[in-house]
C-alpha cells in the first residue's frame, strides 16, 4: 500500500457522498491516487478501501498520523474537474471552506461516525489532536452525505488543505469513475 496523506480520507468521504447523489444504483470506482505535480506530502498514512458487495459499498481501513492539530482554522480547497470528449473539463465543481465548514456541509453524519469509530476517538466535531489514528472497517452509509454533484462520468478530484497563515500543507488528487453498477 503507498503512503498517502491523512486529508485523503475526507476526500474519499466526500466522494463516496456522491453515490447518495445518484440513488442507490451508481457505485464509484477509484481509478488513481497520486499527489499534486511539485508537491511533497507532509502527513503519510495508509488507507485501503475497499468493496464489500456488488452494489459499491466499500470498507475503509485508515492509519494516520497527525503532526499538528487539525483545527477550524484550516481551509480545505475542492476542485472537481470531468472527463468530456478526450479532456478534462476544469472547474466543473469547486468548493472551498474551512475544514470544519466543509466537513459540516458534506459529510457531517459520515464524520461523526468516523470521528467515534477511530481510535483514539476525536471528540471534538472540528478539532483533533496530534496523535496516531487507526481505524478497521469503517463503512457508512448513502444516506450520511449530503453532496451536490450528481452525474455519471470520470473525474479528477483535486484536494488542498491549507493551515492557518495560507501555507499549502497538502494536495492530492484522486481519479475516480462514477457509474451505474
Amino acid at each position: 500500500m503507498a503512503p498517502t496523506k491523512w486529508y485523503q480520507v475526507i476526500v474519499l468521504l466526500y466522494l463516496r457522498g456522491f453515490t447518495g447523489a445518484f440513488g442507490d444504483d451508481i457505485v464509484i470506482l477509484p481509478l488513481r491516487s497520486y499527489a499534486c505535480e511539485g508537491s511533497d506530502p507532509d502527513y503519510d498514512y495508509f488507507i485501503d478501501v475497499r468493496n464489500i458487495n456488488d452494489d459499491g459499498v466499500k470498507v475503509l481501513d485508515v492509519d494516520v498520523t497527525l503532526e499538528d492539530d487539525l483545527s477550524e482554522k484550516w481551509t480545505f480547497i475542492l476542485n472537481i474537474d470531468k472527463w468530456n470528449n478526450g479532456d478534462w473539463e476544469e472547474h466543473f465543481y469547486d468548493t472551498e471552506g474551512s475544514i470544519c465548514q466543509i466537513i459540516n456541509q458534506y459529510v457531517s453524519r459520515a464524520w461523526e461516525k468516523f470521528r467515534k469509530g477511530i481510535v483514539p476517538e476525536i471528540p471534538d466535531v472540528c478539532h483533533a489532536p496530534a496523535d496516531t489514528y487507526k481505524l478497521t472497517s469503517f463503512n457508512v452509509s448513502q444516506t450520511d452525505y449530503d453532496i451536490p454533484v450528481g452525474i455519471l462520468g470520470t473525474y479528477k478530484v483535486t484536494g488542498r488543505i491549507l493551515n492557518e497563515m495560507g501555507s499549502e500543507l497538502i494536495c492530492q488528487v484522486i481519479e475516480v469513475e462514477t457509474r451505474k453498477t
